[in-house]
C-alpha cells in the first residue's frame, strides 16, 4: 500500500521545501515507487552521478517525506536493498542549510597540528625521512600561513 497523497505532492513541489535533486528524487518515487535506490537512479536519472543521487534518500527520510517500506533484490544491481516510496508527510518548516566548514576555519588547526610535529620531529636523530617530512611541513605552513 502507497502511503502517499496527491495533496502532499503538490504542497512539496510548490512550497520549494524539496530543492534540485532532492525534487526530481522525490518525483520519482512519487511517479514510479516503490524503488531501490539502484533502480531509481539506473532507470530514472542516469544522467547523474550515483554518489549524487543516493545522499537525497537520506535527506528526504530525514524530512519524513519518503520511507523504506520493504527489502527485496535490486533489479539494476541484483542485490538485496531497501525499497523506498514516499509518503504523505507534510513539513512544517523548510529545512534549514547548515553550512560547511570553510577551508579557512581549517587552516589554524592544520597549521597547529604541523608545529607540533614538526617540534617531534626535531627530537628525533638526524637524517633520513624526519629531514625530509619537516621540508615538507615548512613548505606546507608557509602555503597556508
Amino acid at each position: 500500500m502507497r502511503h502517499t497523497s496527491v495533496d502532499a505532492y503538490n504542497t512539496l513541489k510548490s512550497n520549494g521545501f524539496l530543492t534540485g535533486l532532492q525534487a526530481k528524487v522525490y518525483d520519482v518515487l512519487y511517479n514510479n515507487g516503490p524503488l531501490t535506490q539502484g533502480e531509481a537512479w539506473n532507470e530514472f536519472l542516469p544522467d547523474y552521478q550515483r554518489h549524487s543521487v543516493d545522499p537525497r534518500f537520506a535527506e528526504l527520510r530525514k524530512m519524513g517525506v519518503i520511507q523504506t517500506v520493504g527489502e527485496r533484490p535490486c533489479r539494476f544491481s541484483g542485490v538485496k536493498g531497501l525499497e523506498w516510496d514516499v509518503t504523505d508527510h507534510i513539513p512544517t518548516e523548510k529545512p534549514v542549510h547548515v553550512a560547511k566548514r570553510k577551508f579557512e576555519d581549517e587552516v589554524v588547526p592544520v597549521v597547529e597540528l604541523l608545529n607540533r610535529i614538526d617540534k617531534f620531529l626535531k627530537t628525533l636523530p638526524e637524517g633520513g625521512m624526519p629531514e625530509v617530512l619537516q621540508y615538507d611541513i615548512a613548505n606546507l605552513k608557509e602555503k597556508l600561513g
